[in-house]
């Protein structure tokens, strides 16, 4: 399947977010915050210059997403089970830190910290490595992205129910697959949202999430088309 109405979206976006920012260097205020959040110290031709970075910035930007899209659309397709294998280590400033792998050789990073959910930012790593799921998202998301421009009024809900018109990515992804998808054009797992909320991703892509290990130390999870671990046992 190619993606084209995901890479029109992603289009849009870089166009639109190109005009934003000639927009805040329009006064010198704008023009300084700017500079200083991208890291640019420009002397001279102040403005001139901040314009060609815009323009080489949002050219970056958006080869960088078709390179992406053009990736998972090459992707192989769900084929095989996804089992991914949290390990707990202890550390001395932050309790036990997670760590996720993949039965592709993934190896995530050790998940430090406090005050979110460490386990569901090991598995969105996991998760976003793993380029035929991302295939069963961008799929599903560039159906509904017809479907959208077929019909630009169509109204799509967030989790705390309000509804908006379709341009508003993170409802259209809400609906699709569930919270924990992200507000982005191309969808993803997010971390720090709940394992939860990723059991319900793979549930809307049509694949079943089990548990199979849960101790102080591992946590193992499959993810595998619905039926499959059923009709194994």
């Amino acid at each position: 399947m190619v993606y084209e109405e995901l890479r029109n979206a992603i289009k849009e976006e870089n166009i639109a977010n190109k005009i934003k920012d000639y927009e805040k260097i329009k006064t010198p205020e704008g023009l300084k915050e700017f500079l200083s959040w991208n890291g640019k110290k420009y002397t001279g031709n102040i403005e001139q210059k901040t314009k060609k970075y815009i323009e080489k910035k949002a050219e970056k930007e958006l080869n960088q997403k078709l390179e992406q899209i053009r990736k998972i659309e090459e992707a192989e397709d769900f084929n095989q089970d996804l089992v991914i294998t949290i390990e707990w280590k202890k550390s001395r400033m932050w309790g036990s830190n997670p760590r996720a792998y993949t039965n592709f050789g993934f190896e995530g990073e050790s998940i430090g910290g406090c005050g979110y959910c460490k386990k569901s930012t090991a598995t969105a790593q996991a998760f976003n490595s793993f380029e035929p799921i991302l295939k069963l998202m961008y799929a599903k998301k560039n159906e509904e992205l017809k479907v959208f421009n077929s019909n630009p009024k169509k109204i799509y809900k967030d989790q705390n129910g309000s509804k908006y018109y379709g341009r508003n990515q993170h409802n259209i992804n809400y609906e699709l697959f569930s919270y924990g998808s992200s507000s982005n054009i191309l969808p993803y797992f997010e971390g720090g949202v709940g394992v939860e909320s990723h059991e319900r991703i793979c549930e809307a892509l049509g694949l079943q999430f089990s548990h199979v290990t849960d101790t102080n130390n591992t946590d193992v999870y499959i993810i595998s088309k619905k039926g499959e671990v059923d009709n194994e046992n």
